[in-house]
């Protein structure tokens, strides 16, 4: 569920990540983790960047799963 997944990344500080999720601009941002071409580490890593968040890999890996 998408909004699942958009208030799992707002509950962790993410809000621009969260707004990726909103406008189904995954392709941008996790398209290389779904594809198996990047790292669980490097889209965590991408993650807190783009927020310039402190949050753990698992609540990032967390809040992604939110969307299954």
């Amino acid at each position: 569920n998408a909004m699942r997944c958009i208030d799992a990344f707002e509950a962790i500080g993410a809000k621009k990540t969260a707004v990726y999720v909103k406008e189904f601009k995954t392709e941008d941002l996790f398209h290389l983790i779904e594809v198996g071409d990047g790292s669980t580490e490097d889209f965590c890593k991408e993650v807190r960047r783009i927020d310039g968040i402190d949050a753990t890999n698992e609540e990032i890996i967390e809040a992604w799963n939110a969307l299954l």
